[in-house]
């Protein structure tokens, strides 16, 4: 019984692994490529990570919309001052406002572009990181290859 295991289970052969599968899997979301060719942890690690990017851009987006709407209001508020004088309220109180919350709109959009360029870094390095593995197991039809070498410059190779 040459296919048969002691415990008398088949042996199953190794399962080959298709590298364009697993790239696509892994541009549909960071970690599912790396799952299908059986790297769970790896996997999970981009699941993970990717997560946590895009918790932080719906954080950083809500802060942004709030940061616009406190803009528009002292805006508004300035504009209803210049059309008609308010007692008791400084018109550069108010400048001061709209100058203070425009400052706080900007950081908070750059914020939200850190965190949205963030994601996009991991989803792009999980997708170079499942190109990048090797064995007799897999096959691979990948003529481009995106990757960052040691001093942290963004690489990229084509394969003829």
């Amino acid at each position: 019984y040459p296919n048969h295991s002691p415990a008398n289970k088949p042996i199953k052969p190794p399962k080959s692994i298709n590298m364009k599968t697993a790239t696509t899997l892994a541009w549909m979301f960071p970690g599912m490529g790396h799952y299908y060719s059986g790297r769970a942890g790896k996997g999970l690690l981009f699941t993970s990570m990717e997560l946590a990017a895009l918790a932080g851009i719906v954080v950083t987006s809500s802060s942004y919309a709030g940061q616009l709407s406190d803009y528009n209001l002292a805006v508004e508020n300035l504009e209803i001052f210049q059309d008609s004088y308010i007692e008791g309220v400084s018109e550069n109180d108010l400048r001061q406002a709209v100058i203070d919350t425009y400052s706080s709109k900007q950081d908070a959009l750059l914020n939200l572009a850190a965190a949205g360029t963030i994601s996009a870094g991991i989803w792009i390095w999980n997708i170079s990181d499942v190109k990048k593995t090797k064995s007799q197991h897999f096959s691979s039809d990948v003529r481009t290859q995106i990757g960052v070498n040691y001093r942290q410059q963004i690489v990229v190779r084509f394969s003829f």
